[in-house]
């Protein structure tokens, strides 16, 4: 009987033990996810020419290295990636004592040569700490454009700069930054504009001091804006005339006791 109750128990820690290492091996990040749809804006990266067999980056003044497009709860990310020798493009999210791996979506990577690949035809897996995307390379590098999605806080996106390069990101339609109590920009951006459809853009466009680090843009609803400081404006009018009425107040009372001889100074008899 005992012979049976430790094979037994043997054969559950043999199972939650292979349970685990399957557990542990897994990616974490079905194709489903990976091929998801998403819109990117492939054109505000450099583009390629490839005439001469070679693949060369096309950048114009209106170009960045890196596009994010900021929807809310989510957050699209267009890289520019030249010319880079380390194949593994790490993706993470600072927890409160470590990084964690974030789970990306809507996965692509764009050729040179405007070829376009799902995420389910890349190696990505996860770790503890980061997930990994595998590039292809050419030649012992990649040249290309890398595309996906992620999570975002509302109201609070928080990235950390996986590549050095210029950044542009651009929130939500009717969101600002500039009110010191609700807004907050880390690191400062060198530009911003505000576009026909009321989405503010941000920019770092140094060159010779590349983003790096994380990214912390605290954002507001402008409406909020008015209201809050509508309402601050009616409250302080109120203090104001509630102060000048109790002035008002004392006034009355001084006077009163002045006729009354109670502030003569003459004195009882």
């Amino acid at each position: 009987m005992n012979r049976r109750l430790l094979l037994g128990a043997g054969l559950a820690l043999l199972l939650v033990a292979s349970a685990g290492c399957l557990g542990f091996f897994d990616d974490g990040i079905s194709d489903a996810r990976l091929d998801r749809n998403a819109t990117y804006a492939w054109e505000e990266v450099p583009s390629w020419d490839t005439t001469n067999g070679t693949p060369e980056p096309v950048e114009t003044p209106e170009t960045t290295d890196v596009y994010v497009n900021v929807t809310g709860g989510a957050y699209h990310a267009v890289y520019h990636i030249d010319n880079r020798t380390d194949e593994e493009f790490e993706v993470w999210t600072r927890g409160i004592s470590n990084d964690n791996p974030v789970d990306i979506s809507a996965l692509r990577f764009r050729y040179p040569n405007g070829t376009t690949v799902n995420g389910s035809e890349l190696r990505v897996y996860k770790t503890n700490y980061r997930t990994h995307v595998v590039l292809p390379t050419e030649n012992g590098s990649v040249n290309g454009t890398l595309a996906f999605s992620g999570p975002a806080e509302p109201k609070h996106f928080r990235m950390w700069n996986y590549m050095e390069g210029t950044y542009e990101v651009v929130l939500p339609a009717g969101f600002r930054t500039s009110f010191f109590l609700f807004g907050q920009v880390v690191p400062s951006a060198d530009n911003s504009y505000v576009d026909d459809g009321n989405r503010l853009h941000l920019e770092w466009t140094d060159e010779d001091d590349p983003v790096s680090g994380r990214m912390t843009i605290k954002y507001y609803l402008q409406r909020d804006y008015y209201i809050f400081t509508g309402t601050a404006v009616i409250l302080g009018l109120a203090a104001l005339t509630g102060m000048g009425y109790y002035w008002y107040q004392i006034r009355e009372l001084t006077e009163l006791r002045e006729e009354m001889g109670f502030d003569s100074g003459d004195g009882p008899g």
